[in-house]
């Protein structure tokens, strides 16, 4: 009964690194379709050929949840080159990204960057009280250790604060830029990645 068992696990594992290594020439395969879109063009046939690959990498996020590369970041890449090529609206954009990040949230144990960006989102979106809530983990300072370079949490921690109305006091050395960042600026780099 017992060798049943750990056969039964064993073949599980097997099944699930073949899934994996299956996944990155799947995800290749489709980067090849999506270098076929013209978004200069944006057609018909070409909505349709972003339907069906945002809906595959859709699939793709099943196979590894807690993985942000396994069909999560590139569903929102594609998103992005939507909305930079302006073929669909902030509001669209934001919201489809804010799908993509809720479900990848919703697997995930600790916060992490993306949570930041699923905050920006809700928070253009007008979902403030969400939003906000995601602010304050993410300035938590225990929240610090999940973020690696250090630049890069003060960074998330000066937009947090920008968002939630706060001076920050914490004398960051960050760059200029960062203090002064439009809302437009905050969606461009933040949002969708």
């Amino acid at each position: 009964m017992k060798k049943i068992k750990y056969l039964s696990m064993l073949c599980m594992f097997v099944e699930l690194l073949i899934a994996c290594s299956n996944q990155e020439k799947r995800i290749k395969d489709l980067w090849k379709v999506e270098d076929t879109v013209n978004y200069q063009n944006f057609t018909d046939d070409e909505n349709k050929k972003i339907e069906k690959l945002l809906n595959a990498f859709s699939l793709e996020e099943k196979i590894d949840k807690l993985n942000w590369n396994s069909g999560y970041s590139q569903q929102c890449y594609v998103l992005r080159k939507l909305y930079f090529e302006k073929i669909i609206p902030r509001e669209v954009f934001l919201d489809s990204c804010a799908s993509v990040y809720k479900r990848y949230e919703a697997n995930q144990t600790n916060i992490s960057f993306h949570t930041l960006g699923y905050a920006v989102c809700l928070y253009y979106l007008g979902e403030r009280k969400q939003a906000n809530e995601l602010f304050i983990k993410i300035l938590d300072k225990s929240a610090e250790k999940y973020f690696a370079p250090k630049r890069d949490y003060e960074i998330i921690v000066t937009v947090c604060s920008k968002l939630l109305g706060i001076d920050n006091g914490n004398n960051l050395k960050i760059d200029e830029f960062f203090f002064n960042m439009t809302d437009d600026d905050i969606i461009n780099i933040l949002c969708g990645n």
